[in-house]
């Protein structure tokens, strides 16, 4: 399937933002930019995906990280219909589908229930893609995943809290580095910490957009999810016990 997500866009120059320098920074210029908004509305439960890929410069410079001002005022000035829809099938949170312009699944993301005793393990599985499923682990506002033999892992800023960092573990562990050399892929950036719309840039050369956008969105829908399913497994073990 060809769309504007799986079609590498060409690298451009960044023009500076006037504003206080980012502190992290991408290796190289990012190829994909998608503007990530979630509705509050109770009714519907669907985070909407804008490309903003062709406008690299304008959302994202080295000195200053992600623009979330630039990104949702091209939105603005440009309607267009997003590109993926995500959806939460439940009120849990155990099950994830995204959806492409046309309505068509592409991908989905599950923490089953059964699981949650395990550590939330989480299973990813990719309608057109060579790589049929990817497995990972979630606990509060962290995520780790393997493709094929490649882990990588989302975390909290820890200089900014609303951002959430994608790195990519490119070398053993070490006993400075005891998760591994970290190269730092993706950035997620939103408003405020434990918001679950922003401003994300990707390298797709270090990881495929659509499952960088999957582990993301269903990452920041995940703390509430966990505690949901945290009280359920605690009513059921209870349940258990009682009878």
């Amino acid at each position: 399937m060809a769309d504007s997500a799986t079609s590498a866009a060409s690298p451009t120059t960044a023009t500076p933002h006037p504003t206080t320098r980012h502190p992290h920074t991408l290796p190289q210029t990012p190829t994909h930019a998608y503007l990530i908004t979630h509705t509050q509305k109770a009714a519907k439960r669907d985070t909407e995906i804008h490309d903003l890929s062709s406008q690299i410069s304008a959302v994202y410079s080295a000195s200053a990280g992600p623009s979330l001002s630039d990104a949702t005022s091209q939105v603005a000035s440009n309607p267009t219909p997003p590109v993926y829809t995500l959806h939460k099938d439940n009120l849990l949170g155990t099950h994830f589908t995204l959806r492409d312009g046309e309505g068509t699944e592409v991908a989905e993301w599950k923490n089953p229930i059964a699981s949650v005793h395990l550590g939330h393990r989480i299973q990813m599985r990719f309608m057109d893609r060579e790589h049929k499923g990817v497995e990972g682990h979630l606990e509060g506002w962290s995520e780790s995943f393997t493709n094929e033999t490649t882990k990588y892992m989302w975390e909290m800023d820890p200089v900014k809290e609303e951002q959430q960092i994608l790195f990519k573990i490119a070398g053993p562990p070490t006993p400075k580095a005891p998760d591994g050399e970290k190269l730092l892929v993706a950035i997620f950036a939103a408003e405020k910490s434990h918001v679950p719309s922003g401003l994300l840039v990707l390298n797709q050369g270090e990881i495929d957009p659509l499952l960088c956008l999957l582990t993301l969105c269903a990452l920041l829908d995940a703390p509430k999810s966990q505690r949901r399913l945290d009280r359920v497994a605690e009513f059921m073990i209870s349940a258990v016990i009682g009878l």
